[in-house]
C-alpha cells in the first residue's frame, strides 16, 4: 500500500478489520520483563498475557497514518469492506487484544499506534 501511495496511485484497504498492532520494541520489552522475573524469581512461571498494542485501530487507520507521516496524497486511499477483498484465508474482522492484565502485571506503558508509527518511520529506512 506504501509503495502504491509513494507512486500516486489508488490503494484500497480493509475498514472492518480491526486490530492492536505493537511496536516492537514494546515486544523486546515484554520478552525482557517476563525473561528478567522468570530468572529472579528461580521458578517456572505460569502466566498467560495477551500482547499487543494499546490502540484498536483498522487497517485503513494505519494506511492513513503512515500516509500522514510521509506526505502522502490521502484522498489515494480508498476504503472497501474485507468481505470484497480474496485474501485466501478467513478473517476475524476484530483480532484485538486486551492487555489490561499486561499492563499492571509487567508494569509496563506501551507505546500508541501513532507513536510507534513515528519512531520507526523517522528512525527507520526511508522509502
Amino acid at each position: 500500500m506504501v509503495s502504491s501511495l509513494k507512486e500516486k496511485r489508488w490503494t484500497s484497504s480493509m475498514t472492518i478489520e480491526f486490530g492492536c498492532p505493537v511496536y516492537v520494541k514494546d515486544v523486546v520489552a515484554i520478552i525482557r520483563a517476563l525473561t528478567s522475573r522468570w530468572i529472579s524469581e528461580g521458578k517456572q512461571m505460569q502466566l498467560l498475557l495477551n500482547v499487543g498494542g494499546p490502540d484498536r485501530v483498522s487497517r485503513v487507520q494505519m494506511v492513513e497514518v503512515v500516509a500522514g507521516f510521509r506526505g502522502y496524497n490521502m484522498l489515494l486511499i480508498k476504503a472497501v469492506s474485507a468481505s470484497s477483498v480474496d485474501q485466501g484465508i478467513k478473517s476475524p474482522a476484530d483480532i484485538s487484544m486486551n492487555i489490561t492484565k499486561l499492563v499492571p502485571t509487567l508494569n509496563f506503558s506501551p507505546t500508541s499506534f501513532t507513536d510507534g508509527d513515528k519512531l520507526t518511520l523517522t528512525t527507520g529506512a526511508k522509502s
